[in-house]
């Protein structure tokens, strides 16, 4: 089971992808003392929501985890899970949500701009049998006025390949209440005004079908190699959005760890 939950654990690290943060997975706290991981990761994540462009951001890695279900993380912020079962987390945490600069995207030129956000998340994830799980959170305090809400369900599987590779796969849906879904998708009179656009009012509901596929390479005792390719395709209203460039959204996430436990 070990090691099928390993494999679960390298699909959930958080990016900045916007439609794929929630859905998130921590791995078990450390049985004696605190762990350390230091490295460095590549993210590739769309340049705006709807875009057909990806941005790309190199930062350091570090993740900390502690035997009281505590973490903090480059990848999956700051939090606590508070289950001590193997097959159950439940849990809250802290991260950044991206902005949306309007200099970035000439498509978007003219809309506000919505600066960066730290959302709330609250997730639960359980395991019906060892191979696979079943995902879900809430994130709020999204968008300019901090009112927007994202719920995510998902579930995921993994197994390893060999003694050293591990393989998983993840596929979810979003929900965004419609003040997140207005703030990123929709054009208000102000906005079609200064940027071409024409109005358009984005109502909640049904965000995005995701999919995702991770491999972890496992180097040496100390040192390993993981990566994910995410894609995603918007739905409803988001879809239909006149600053949509893309329905299809995709990212991938690229990190190399050296563990000091």
């Amino acid at each position: 089971m070990k090691r099928c939950i390993s494999a679960l654990i390298l699909l959930s690290a958080v990016s900045l992808s916007f439609a794929q943060g929630g859905l998130l997975l921590i791995d078990p706290p450390p049985e004696r003392k605190a762990s350390i991981s230091y490295g460095a990761t590549l993210i590739g994540f769309p340049r705006e929501p709807g875009s057909a462009s990806l941005s790309y951001l190199p930062i350091p890695a570090f993740e900390w985890m502690d035997p009281s279900g505590a973490f903090l993380s480059t990848d999956i912020g700051l939090g606590w899970n508070f289950s001590a079962r193997k097959d159950l987390q439940i849990g809250v945490r802290l991260y950044l949500d991206p902005p949306r600069n309007d200099t970035q995207s000439g498509k978007v030129s003219g809309l506000s701009p919505i600066p960066w956000r730290l959302e709330r998340t609250a997730f639960a994830n359980w395991w019906p049998v060892e191979f696979a799980q079943l995902q879900s959170s809430v994130r709020t305090g999204l968008g300019p006025n901090e009112d927007g809400t994202l719920a995510e369900f998902g579930s995921s599987f993994g197994a390893p390949l060999s003694p050293s590779v591990l393989l998983g796969g993840t596929i979810g849906m979003t929900w965004a209440n419609g003040a997140w879904r207005q703030s990123f998708f929709g054009v208000n009179t102000t906005a079609a005004a200064s940027s071409g656009l024409s109005t358009f009012q984005a109502g909640g509901g049904w965000q995005d079908f995701q999919t995702s596929v991770g491999l972890e390479w496992k180097m040496s005792p100390q040192y390993r190699l993981d990566a994910r390719l995410d894609q995603w395709r918007l739905l409803g209203a988001a879809a239909a959005s006149p600053i949509t460039q893309s329905r299809w959204q995709r990212g991938f996430v690229l990190s190399i760890w050296h563990d000091l436990n």
